[in-house]
């Protein structure tokens, strides 16, 4: 087996450390990474690559059968924003769900891939939509201290109070992690600092019951 590929399998075995869930709404073929070129592409990056993969004819929204990642997925969690372009210019789904419902700009900013994220949200990826647990991207963001996707998503006019089932906002997900930039910015824009999840806590009390001192300062500040 070839250097690449066993790129591309590292890449994707950690997935299965995410949990399983139904595989509905997948957007093509079910696939091993290793048979379809667009894989291997997404993971190097090369442009020889991505050329080989589109004259291949192969499926480029074929999906993982371990994780239903499709090419888009593996070329935004590996940080090829050339490769996110190339694929979105070729037919890739932009919001094609994995196994947890989870897209490709969610995966991104799970794995701290800024760059291929702000790619994701320039490409008109669906910034309201949600993963079986029903956190969006601003909360994936938020939550992984993503400064530059949350603006980019301010930019696009994101929904700054969604809620998921536990009633927890973007907001409270930076306030919980300690993400004091990512709080600023989402106040700065209008983030609604009085929301509430289900147990009655404000951001402000996930910030005071993890003593972010620097959060608390930009949940007080006017």
């Amino acid at each position: 087996m070839n250097a690449r590929k066993l790129t591309i399998f590292a890449l994707l075995a950690t997935s299965l450390t995410m949990g399983a869930c139904n595989h509905s709404g997948g957007t093509g073929p079910t696939v091993s990474a290793a048979s379809n070129p667009w894989f291997v592409a997404a993971s190097t990056g090369s442009q020889s690559d991505l050329d080989a993969a589109l004259k291949s004819g192969s499926n480029v929204n074929a999906q993982e059968s371990h994780d239903r990642f499709t090419p888009l997925h593996t070329a935004a969690m590996a940080g090829n924003v050339n490769a996110v372009k190339f694929i979105l210019a070729n037919g890739g789904n932009v919001d094609a769900p994995d196994e947890d419902a989870r897209t490709p700009l969610m995966m991104a900013l799970f794995r701290g891939q800024g760059q291929t994220a702000v790619a994701l949200i320039e490409g008109k990826a669906n910034l309201e939509a949600r993963d079986r647990e029903l956190k969006t991207a601003l909360m994936f963001a938020a939550q992984y201290g993503q400064v530059d996707a949350i603006r980019a998503m301010i930019d696009k006019k994101v929904n700054l109070d969604a809620q998921r089932d536990s009633g927890a906002t973007a907001l409270i997900f930076a306030a919980d992690r300690g993400q004091a930039q990512a709080a600023k910015v989402l106040v700065a824009a209008g983030a609604n600092k009085t929301l509430r999840d289900k147990r009655g806590r404000t951001a402000m009390d996930f910030a005071l019951a993890k003593n972010h001192a620097e959060v608390v300062r930009v949940l007080k500040a006017e």
